[in-house]
């Protein structure tokens, strides 16, 4: 009888975390979808204009200088199709991650701090000025340096995304013995300590107020936090609700 017990409550377990994956499955192909369609859409609605201002060039309904106006077409045409790419690259590393063939290949001599300058010229027309606070000119990192550099964009891209425009982002890289550490640190509303237990769950979004309108599958903080332990390293962060974040990553030197 205990036996059988012990069995019953294993199989309502299991069927409960099948429920469980099963919804969040579900969840993720809605949000995935919806994702995906909003740039298409985009992409498909700025092509379109810009077809119709093709034709009429051709027609000598306008002309080239006319038509020189029209150059924000294709910036946001860029723009969408770079998003698209990002979020395709997402749910390929994703799968990989799922499938135990997410590696990290190509490590080499890094410097990180050329690679966090190089990270942070990306965001000189934000609404943000970003200060870089460190000692050194150079620290070598055996590393995959495009995937640092992803999980830079992903601090620095949510530390700008989440924060009021205008109010500064620090990043800050120190070093000791045995490792780096890089700090993103903004001045946005902050996440609840209960927030923070999940933070680098897979699909796992902050729900507030002051973020419902930005948009993401929950997926770049989980892919960042891999990285980073593939690389054997650390990552965790500091936050208070009203008092902004700070996310740190760390990094073993090169011997």
């Amino acid at each position: 009888i205990v036996v059988s017990a012990i069995d019953i409550t294993k199989q309502v377990q299991a069927r409960q975390e099948l429920i469980q994956l099963n919804r969040l499955k579900d969840e993720f192909l809605s949000l995935a979808s919806h994702e995906l369609r909003t740039p298409l859409t985009s992409i498909m609605g700025h092509s379109e204009l810009l077809q119709r201002a093709l034709k009429r060039l051709d027609n000598g309904e306008v002309s080239k200088a006319d038509f020189s106006q029209e150059a924000h077409i294709l910036d946001m045409i860029v723009h969408q199709s770079r998003r698209l790419n990002h979020l395709i690259e997402e749910m390929v590393d994703i799968t990989r991650i799922r499938s135990e063939q997410f590696e990290i290949k190509h490590k080499e001599n890094v410097n990180i701090i050329q690679l966090v300058q190089h990270v942070l010229e990306q965001y000189i027309d934000s609404k943000h000025e970003i200060n870089l606070i460190t000692r050194d000119d150079e620290i070598i990192v055996n590393s995959d340096e495009g995937r640092i550099e992803q999980v830079l964009n992903n601090l620095v891209g949510n530390a700008v995304k989440y924060s009021p425009a205008g109010k500064p982002i620090e990043v800050r890289v120190e070093r000791d013995k045995h490792e780096v550490t890089i700090a993103v640190r903004d001045e946005g509303v902050g996440i609840s300590e209960e927030q923070q237990r999940h933070i680098f769950e897979r699909f796992y979004r902050v729900h507030n107020d002051a973020n419902a309108a930005i948009e993401g599958l929950g997926l770049g903080l989980y892919i960042a936090h891999e990285i980073v332990v593939r690389h054997g390293g650390r990552m965790w962060l500091e936050s208070k609700p009203g008092k902004g974040s700070a996310f740190y990553f760390s990094l073993p030197l090169s011997m």
